[in-house]
């Protein structure tokens, strides 16, 4: 792996290991669903995580009752699950899956797609930090039908939601199948009623395939980011792209944009944005300003573990926490990075790496220095040698002291280091890296002034 700026330079080292308590302390693997034992089995996936009240509230689609359905539970910022069988939000019929969650400072809100009447609509429920669902099974959110001239009503289905709160409003982003791709918002009051006529349309354009829509709110609007595919099916590009959101519905779409670029996430630190996004080959980051120009694209890392898959991203009240999923094999690496968006310490954190798949990482601070990652990771089902995808999680403190060094320590190991066409040190051995392939490297810190 390669992990360095656009303007700095790198140095590499090779290590035998990655330490999991230098930069951060990891809690061991917890599993927040219930046990397969002596029942039938049970997937999962689509988790999302907030903090709020004193919690982490967890949320996931799971199979139990059939058709998938949204479910819930609280972790304390020890690790301990306070509903260990989860808090169902809504066993209506047909499938509900993929939610997401956020909180305002007073409850949680969690949003789904949701079949039970034809296509997936967008259905929500407020949850108070002690378990109570407000909303038992759900409400109408958003439906996105439109009634066509010859008075046939068109059911355009709405995928990959995310919510947020600030302003005094929820709100919750969404694409919908129309039939390429646009991207919508529904602000909401803290009550629940949905604010606007008609949802807020945020894309550039009605002839691209635009999806992945994600938000943050750094204190006085929102950024919402998501991926465009622009050209035919065989013959085309992906592009990051970034639309303003005021809390009182005002829009406009960023003319900035990253080519060849997908895989977005986005987190604030109160005043500008980290935006996490995959281009080519390589994890990049950009610091965006409240205006939506950009300060800062100083970090970079290269892995040969392709494909990158999902990123996530929160500030955790001093750093920066990023963590992205690589490899076919579904591991999940993470990263600290400065306010200004720049390394902190030297250390890439090994988040999740047992071996089975593991993916779809979503992150959640206290902003205290403590994190919770919760990610779908396969394991045995309990009812024979079948495999199914679980929801689990890890709690991160931090544990950056003050301005670390960030020289390269090189630990004799037989054979000898031997020097790299490239001036950086390498070792033979199996039980090492190999440069270039998961090598772990050390960028001097630098601020920008």
């Amino acid at each position: 792996m390669r992990l360095g700026s656009w303007r700095g330079i790198l140095l590499a080292v090779s290590l035998g290991a990655v330490s999991q308590a230098g930069a951060a302390r990891l809690s061991d693997v917890i599993r927040i669903s219930p046990s397969d034992a002596g029942a039938p089995l049970v997937r999962q996936g689509g988790a999302d995580v907030a903090w709020g009240g004193g919690v982490y509230l967890v949320v996931w689609d799971d199979d139990r009752n059939g058709n998938t359905d949204i479910y819930a539970a609280r972790v304390t910022p020890d690790g301990t699950v306070l509903d260990p069988g989860g808090i169902a939000l809504t066993t209506a019929v047909n499938a509900q899956k993929n939610p997401a969650v956020a909180f305002d400072g007073t409850r949680f809100f969690v949003v789904w797609e949701d079949a039970r009447v034809c296509c997936d609509d967008v259905y929500g429920a407020r949850v108070d930090p002690d378990g109570t669902v407000l909303d038992p099974q759900g409400f109408l959110v958003s439906d996105a039908r439109e009634v066509l001239t010859n008075g046939l009503v068109l059911n355009l289905e709405q995928h990959d939601l995310d919510v947020a709160a600030g302003g005094g409003y929820w709100v919750v982003t969404y694409a919908a199948a129309d039939p390429l791709g646009d991207i919508f918002a529904v602000r909401l009051t803290p009550e629940g009623q949905v604010v606007d006529a008609k949802d807020l349309y945020l894309s550039k354009s009605s002839f691209n395939s635009e999806r992945f829509p994600q938000l943050a709110f750094n204190g006085t609007e929102f950024l919402v980011v998501y991926s465009n595919y622009v050209g035919s099916r065989n013959d085309g590009r992906d592009y990051t792209e970034a639309a303003r959101l005021e809390p009182d519905g005002t829009h406009e779409f960023l003319n900035h944009f990253w080519s060849s670029s997908q895989n977005a996430s986005v987190a604030s630190h109160g005043e500008d944005f980290l935006v996490v996004h995959r281009q080519g080959a390589n994890l990049q980051t950009a610091l965006l300003k409240a205006d939506g120009t950009v300060r800062e694209e100083g970090f970079a890392a290269e892995a040969e573990q392709s494909p990158w898959k999902s990123t996530a991203a929160t500030f955790d009240g001093n750093y920066f926490l990023v963590a992205w999923a690589e490899g076919a094999a579904g591991d999940i690496r993470g990263v600290l990075l400065e306010p200004d968006g720049t390394p902190a310490g030297c250390d890439i954190l090994e988040l999740a790496m047992s071996g089975a798949r593991e993916t779809q990482p979503r992150l959640a601070s206290d902003g205290t220095r403590h994190s919770l990652m919760v990610f779908i990771g396969d394991e045995p089902s309990g009812s024979g040698e079948e495999v199914v995808a679980r929801v689990h999680a890890r709690v991160l403190e931090n544990d950056l002291q003050g301005d670390e060094s960030c020289e390269p320590e090189v630990v004799p190991e037989e054979p000898q280091p031997q020097p790299h066409e490239d001036g950086c040190t390498a070792t033979g051995g199996g039980g090492s890296f190999v440069l270039g392939a998961l090598a772990v490297l050390a960028l001097a810190r630098r601020r920008q002034r």
